[in-house]
């Protein structure tokens, strides 16, 4: 994904010929299957299109906000739609799921998911992560921690969802969590958290 459409960059570049490329042509080959089924899941969605010789392409125009959006949807913003789903399906402990919520003072900056906790009547927050790399989990866990204060005050809840569980890292992030009353949810643990309860 990042090759595709960062092409090395940090940004997305906004040239109309790199955009009409980037509209055109196909996403690299899935280099396993696991990556094959989730680009065939998101064409299922219609993020994606599948053409004639097998490749998937972004299901819109040249467009820099809609193909910025959709990279942000494919590189991680799919497990952020999936967890406000969980709770959406969950109105007895959840209402009014919101999600990519900005705040009003810029510097807290935009949080995954948000909603209102029926248990606690109060604010919780989640932050998605596709694994830990690439992150510092102590610092994440940090800001996650001062966000929910600084947001939704002393009673406020805050859960961190991991999709991949980070075998070795597991149990200190845990740890870190807890110091910092900060829920920790790796994998399947994501859903049992914060979908339905089933009997």
């Amino acid at each position: 994904l990042e090759k595709h459409f960062l092409n090395g960059k940090r940004k997305m570049p906004k040239v109309q010929a790199h955009l009409r490329h980037l509209a055109a042509d196909p996403l690299p080959p899935a280099p396993s299957p696991a990556v094959e089924a989730s680009l065939a899941a998101a064409a299922r969605a219609g993020f994606l299109v599948r053409g004639p010789d097998g490749g998937y392409r972004p299901n819109c125009g040249p467009d820099y906000g809609l193909l910025e959006r959709l990279a942000t949807i494919l590189a991680g913003g799919w497990l952020e739609l999936y967890v406000a789903d969980l709770m959406t399906a969950n109105p007895q402990r959840f209402a009014d799921v919101r999600w990519s919520v900005e705040a009003q003072d810029k510097a807290i900056g935009e949080t995954d998911v948000v909603a209102v906790d029926r248990e606690s009547a109060a604010l919780h927050l989640i932050s998605c992560k596709t694994s830990v790399m690439g992150i510092k989990p102590l610092e994440h866990l940090e800001a996650l921690s001062q966000r929910r204060h600084d947001m939704g005050g002393a009673f406020a809840k805050a859960t961190l969802a991991v999709f991949r569980d980070p075998a070795r890292q597991a149990d200190q992030i845990r740890r870190w969590g807890r110091l910092l009353q900060v829920d920790v949810a790796f994998g399947d643990e994501i859903a049992s958290r914060l979908g339905p309860r089933h009997p």
